[in-house]
């Protein structure tokens, strides 16, 4: 099996035990899925128009509200007016969302530094530059509006 296939098969599995974890963590928080990537948005954005909530979650209009609605609800986050258009309803995450958002990316780091941590040094910069990389790329796909994203 060559380095590119074997590097494949582990991505498979744990994109899968990643999802099921995470999927637990969210589950115990009492969120969805789309609940907790709205407020994972929102915590580094702070505050942002309802329908980008739409278009980076790829959801309906409808959707979007009944998702706010929910995430209001528990004081996660709030509507306000947007300053100069009043049109726009922008969303706002609130102490609490930002909370329980860091708690759900605490426990999922803390397994991937507990297995950082088990790398030598040398290991730890290519896995380090590796996720630069990764980053790098994936912020190049998401910000060409016509990319393929399952190309190359």
């Amino acid at each position: 099996m060559s380095d590119r296939e074997e590097f494949a098969n582990h991505f498979r599995e744990i994109q899968l035990k990643c999802s099921r974890l995470y999927a637990v963590f969210i589950s115990d928080a009492d969120l969805t899925i789309s609940q907790y990537a709205a407020l994972n948005q929102l915590l580094s954005a702070k505050s942002i128009p309802m329908t980008e909530v739409g278009e980076k979650l790829n959801i309906t209009k409808p959707a979007v509200t009944h998702l706010v609605d929910r995430l209001e609800e528990k004081g996660y986050l709030k509507r306000v007016a947007h300053p100069r258009d009043r049109r726009i309803h922008l969303i706002e995450i609130q102490p609490k969302g930002e909370k329980i958002t860091r708690e759900i990316q605490t426990h999922f780091l803390n397994y991937l530094l507990h297995a950082f941590g088990k790398l030598n040094a040398d290991h730890r910069k290519i896995v380090v530059h590796f996720y630069a990389t990764l980053n790098e790329t994936i912020s190049k796909a998401l910000s060409e509006p016509n990319t393929r994203r399952h190309e190359k």
